[in-house]
């Protein structure tokens, strides 16, 4: 893992195609029409598990292939976040309070999606760049994509990594901003009068 200071450009998304850049939920789309949640939840704690265990990522169905697969999915859904906060801080994003969800609102959706957010306080629900924001205060972009870098390199070979706590804390970090995105990607396509799947 590179310990060393970043360069600027370092921090812009080399993963994204420009329509991507332009338009980020294109990502998020694309990320939560691959497989549900919970799916998603699965196939990252398999991932955290050959990773700091001495297997090797190879049982079926998960094989290299899955995995690498599972790796540029989750670099890319890492962009597109970096993006969106970005673009919110640029306020192209940002939530007025008529625009934010209500609690009646927030009460209506539990009830009657499949899936909502049960991580998530009632304040990151009701504004879901917090959650992004708490996300890349505690790590750049750059050290995400190092770290899922080094995660790949571990769930292949037949050692463990070495920073468990850090591998940790990446789970945990992309686990909660899965949830998050799909909470809003959800109800903002749904205000638009789109279907998520």
């Amino acid at each position: 893992m590179y310990h060393g200071i970043y360069a600027p450009w370092d921090h812009y998304p080399k993963h994204l195609r420009f329509g991507e850049m332009q338009n980020p939920l294109i990502v998020l789309i694309d990320f939560f029409s691959w497989d549900w949640l919970e799916n998603h939840r699965k196939h990252l704690k398999v991932w955290r598990q050959f990773i700091i265990s001495h297997e090797r990522y190879k049982c079926d169905p998960y094989d290299a292939c899955d995995l690498l697969h599972v790796y540029e999915m989750h670099l890319k859904l890492l962009e597109a976040l970096y993006v969106l906060l970005l673009e919110y801080r640029d306020t192209r994003y940002a939530l007025s309070e008529k625009d934010r969800p209500s609690r009646e609102q927030l009460n209506d959706e539990k009830e009657r999606w499949l899936y909502f957010p049960a991580n998530l306080t009632e304040a990151e629900l009701l504004n879901p760049y917090a959650v992004l924001e708490k996300i890349f205060d505690s790590m750049s972009l750059p050290e995400y994509r190092d770290h899922l870098q080094d995660w790949l390199h571990a769930a292949l070979s037949a050692h463990e990594i070495d920073e468990a706590i850090e591998a940790r804390e990446i789970y945990y970090g992309i686990r909660k901003s899965k949830e998050d995105v799909f909470g809003s990607l959800a109800d903002s396509l749904a205000g638009n009068d789109q279907d998520l799947f």
